[in-house]
């Protein structure tokens, strides 16, 4: 690299080799030199976006998130990720702003409908939290961690006896 500071091939490698050892700055730096040379690498930028994650440097994750998703404006897996970073930054808002649009966009998966309630479950909508367990359960009605989401959100919400269907249904 000192001769020639633009070789990708050297960075990915150090990079890899950094990670390796669990030191995820000098893997992070290497991710970036990667995206000044090639700024459409979305897996490199997704990776230093888990990077950052990893070590709870969230707005910075969400910044890479977000220029992830201006690339693949359909993934809902980067999407997911987004979400998940702005509800640990307690930003509660965006997150189930984002995830209302991933269910909106596709509402034959029930995992979105369950992490959508979930999130309404933590935030105490009772009613938004219940709907989206149903929804989840209506797609798939096998779905064994909605009905035990939902069996722990009925518990929360002290509505036991309903609860205790939803634990024998994933039983």
């Amino acid at each position: 690299l000192a001769d020639s500071p633009d070789d990708l091939f050297a960075h990915f490698r150090l990079a890899a080799i950094y990670l390796a050892h669990n030191e995820l700055d000098k893997a992070i730096e290497h991710h970036r030199a990667i995206l000044e040379v090639e700024p459409q690498e979305q897996a490199v930028r997704t990776s230093l976006a888990h990077l950052l994650q990893l070590l709870g440097r969230h707005k910075e994750a969400v910044w890479e998130y977000e220029k992830a998703l201006c690339m693949e404006p359909d993934s809902w897996e980067l999407q997911l990720e987004l979400a998940e970073q702005l509800q640990r930054m307690g930003d509660s808002d965006q997150a189930v702003n984002h995830l209302r649009q991933l269910v909106n966009s596709h509402p034959e998966f029930p995992d979105l409908h369950l992490r959508l309630a979930n999130l309404y479950s933590s935030r105490g909508e009772d009613k938004k939290a219940t709907g989206q367990y149903k929804q989840a359960l209506d797609v798939h009605p096998d779905y064994l961690d909605a009905h035990i989401a939902l069996g722990r959100h009925e518990l929360r919400m002290g509505r036991n006896e309903r609860a205790l269907i939803h634990f024998q249904s994933a039983m």
